[in-house]
This record gives C-alpha cells, sequence and structure tokens, in this order.
C-alpha cells in the first residue's frame, strides 16, 4: 500500500549521483547499473533485472545504427518495445561490458562468467544464497536477479547515504 511509504519523490542528477557512488562502494555495481536502466527506460525493476544481453543493441561508438535497449515483455505489466539510448549512455554502457565497472572491493559487473557472447544471457544474474564452502552464495548465471535481491541493496546504499548525511 503505497499511503504507508508516504509521497514519492524524483531523484535530482546530484542524488541520483550520490546514490549511484554508494552502490558501487559497496559492492553492488550490478545494481547500480540496474537502477540507470530503470531512469533511462521509465521501467519497474522487475523487467530490468529479468533484462538479457539481447536487448543491449549497437553501443558501440563505433556502430552507425543508434543505439537501443530492446524491452521485451516479462510479464503481465511491461510492453515491449525499443528504447533509445543516447550515444553518451551507450559508449558508457558499452565500456562497462568490455572493460566492467569495478568497484573498490575488487567487485565488477558484468560479473565473471556471464557469456556476453550468449544473446539469451542475463544482464544482471541471481545468487543463490546459503551453502558451504564454494557453494555458499554463489552467481546464478541462468537465473535473473530478483526484486528482492536488488531492493535490499538498493536499502543498503539508501542507509550509506543516510549515515553520511547524519
Amino acid at each position: 500500500d503505497s499511503s504507508k511509504r508516504g509521497p514519492r519523490e524524483g531523484l535530482d542528477i546530484e542524488q541520483y549521483s550520490c546514490l549511484f557512488a554508494a552502490m558501487v562502494g559497496i559492492g553492488a555495481g550490478m545494481m547500480a547499473v540496474v537502477t540507470l536502466l530503470q531512469i533511462l527506460c521509465g521501467e519497474r525493476a522487475d523487467c530490468i533485472c529479468k533484462s538479457r544481453v539481447r536487448w543491449l543493441r549497437h553501443l558501440d561508438p563505433k556502430d552507425s545504427s543508434p543505439a537501443t535497449f530492446q524491452i521485451e515483455k516479462v510479464n503481465g505489466k511491461t510492453v515491449a518495445r525499443p528504447v533509445p539510448l543516447a550515444p553518451a549512455i551507450a559508449a558508457l554502457l558499452h565500456g562497462w561490458l568490455s572493460n566492467g565497472l569495478k568497484g573498490p572491493a575488487g567487485n565488477e559487473w558484468p560479473f565473471p562468467g556471464t557469456n556476453l557472447d550468449d544473446p539469451a544471457a542475463y544482464l544482471f544474474p541471481g545468487l543463490a544464497l546459503g551453502g558451504t564452502g564454494p557453494k555458499r552464495n554463489r552467481r546464478v548465471f541462468d537465473k535473473p536477479l530478483t526484486v528482492r535481491g536488488y531492493r535490499s541493496r538498493l536499502y543498503e546504499a539508501a542507509a550509506v547515504l543516510e549515515r553520511e548525511r547524519s
């Protein structure tokens, strides 16, 4: 119920930049990219979390075709459509996909093991929590990031920003 959350407000560019930096700083670079795509596309987290490699088209700055994020119907609320990407955003995403978005703790997105040559690969793979040894909290490349997992890191970044402000 939205009345329990209170009124919603958008972020200005300075606030969003701080949120992005906080997410990368806590090792959640992937979540920072999810927020960026959410803002650019005006889509729910559920849609963006299910993004696949094939959704990103013509990102290379040398490509003469306009860059797009080709949203596919992933649930009952999503409308399949192309979303144009500004050349600067396309170049930024291309750079991250080529060289990684690296965080201070050595984390990066895309994760090592992500098959960017597979058009069906998830851009934001899920995480299997629990287990022991090498099976503890492992990345699951054939399942998408859950909205719950995304939101938990978003709340964590918000808490960091709140502590910095006080």
